[in-house]
């Protein structure tokens, strides 16, 4: 999940997908059908401080159901809908893991493959010099590398940071928000791993040689990314495009220009306060748009991928996509998960990944052995002390019920 700690965070649940459960205090309904269902949720937006939901559900591989509740647009009173695009945070690294098993596929590289033989300068971590980093420990968050004070403070930008209104000034205050427009993954990586560049700091790596250790890393991620267009002479925007949005029919899904055609979300703190559109400087690793609709049609395919059945890959490529990369866990990681190249694995079976950032709650969760799943888009923000204790408590009851119906 792509999110700054800026208030208080208890849990481990930033760093790696959780299907935790809790007891609901009552159920909410017993019957499948969608009058009940929808009746539920009505009554479950409107009893907690949630703004709008897209919720998406399928069931041994048929979409069962896509529909919003709630805003997505308080002032105007516009409800949410499956239409409505919205960023979903860091569920949107799994569109990189997809990236990385195609390039594997395509022959530009392999997990086993030394970053340094393909980036235009060289990454060494500090402490372990003689260390070489790899691409498995990029996709499994192993490589040392972590998100560094000067991460999070180049990389969020904003139209006008001029502007008076709460949400603005949340961002400016909490996220360093800067106006303008970003500047390019290659620069980015430049700036923030060669030792002679502004953003350089040994901080930008961990006590842990690559490989001994799981730390969640955003800029790990992104890192990824930038092996891939390195490798195929395209844009990130471009190579997904290209090998999955226009496969896959995602025709409202996109990374940093927007589609015409379909309403966008208005992303909140709370009820009052709207937080205004960014951007990310490192947006693979978590500025993906999308809305329900496209986002069901990418889960059928990642059933298909599971089955190795995939539209997308060939068998051997599914496989190491999906497959668990871990026999014994690294140190830091749960003995309840395990990796992918980017999907995080439950001890329950379950697979998917989470995204928060500001404005935005997402969740996206999978059991493959019944092929059957569900898709959550808020697009209110957990990132506060009272909103976590409030409502990561109230998400838990509504996927508990989700997970209950066999979804």
């Amino acid at each position: 999940m792509r999110l700054r700690l800026i208030y208080f965070l208890p849990l481990l649940f930033l760093s790696c997908f959780q299907t935790r459960v809790t007891q609901l205090e009552a159920p909410l309904v017993q019957s499948l059908n969608d009058k009940d269902l929808n009746a539920s949720l009505s009554a479950f937006m409107d009893s907690s401080r949630f703004i709008g939901l897209g919720l998406g559900l399928i069931k041994e591989g048929e979409i069962e159901f896509a529909d919003g509740f709630g805003f997505a647009d308080v002032k105007e009173q516009i409800s949410y809908s499956a239409k409505h695009v919205q960023p979903i945070g860091s569920v949107s690294k799994l569109f990189i893991g997809l990236a990385v098993a195609k390039s594997i596929e395509q022959g530009y590289f392999n997990l086993d493959t030394e970053i340094n033989s393909i980036l235009p300068f060289e990454i060494n971590h500090p402490s372990f010099p003689d260390q070489p980093i790899t691409i498995f420990h990029l996709v499994t968050h192993t490589s040392g590398i972590i998100d560094g004070e000067n991460y999070w403070a180049n990389n969020y930008f904003i139209k006008d940071t001029s502007a008076s209104d709460d949400g603005t000034q949340y961002l400016l205050e909490n996220f360093n928000a800067i106006e303008g427009e970003p500047e390019s993954i290659a620069d980015f990586m430049r700036y923030y791993f060669k030792p002679d560049e502004k953003w350089y700091a040994k901080e930008n790596f961990n006590s842990d040689a690559p490989g001994a250790a799981y730390e969640y890393s955003n800029i790990g991620s992104c890192l990824a990314a930038y092996l891939v267009e390195i490798k195929s002479g395209m844009s990130f925007e471009e190579y997904c495009q290209k090998h999955f949005f226009d496969v896959l029919k995602m025709d409202a899904t996109y990374w940093q220009v927007a589609k015409a055609g379909f309403p966008k979300s208005t992303l909140y703190k709370n009820k009052e306060t709207a937080i205004p559109e960014f951007k990310l400087a490192t947006f693979p690793d978590g500025g993906l748009h999308t809305n329900v609709n496209d986002l069901l049609l990418f889960m059928q395919e990642m059933m298909l991928v599971y089955n190795e059945e995939s539209n997308l890959f060939n068998t051997s490529t599914s496989r190491l996509m999906m497959d668990k990369k871990f026999e014994v866990p690294p140190e830091n990681l749960s003995k309840e998960t395990n990796s992918g190249i980017f999907w995080d694995w439950m001890k329950n079976g379950r697979v998917g990944h989470n995204g928060a950032d500001p404005g935005l709650f997402t969740m996206l969760s999978m059991n493959p052995e019944t092929n059957s799943g569900y898709i959550m888009l808020f697009n209110k923000d957990m990132l506060s002390e009272e909103d976590w204790k409030k409502d990561y408590k109230q998400f838990l009851k509504l996927e508990k019920y989700l997970i209950e119906l066999g979804y």
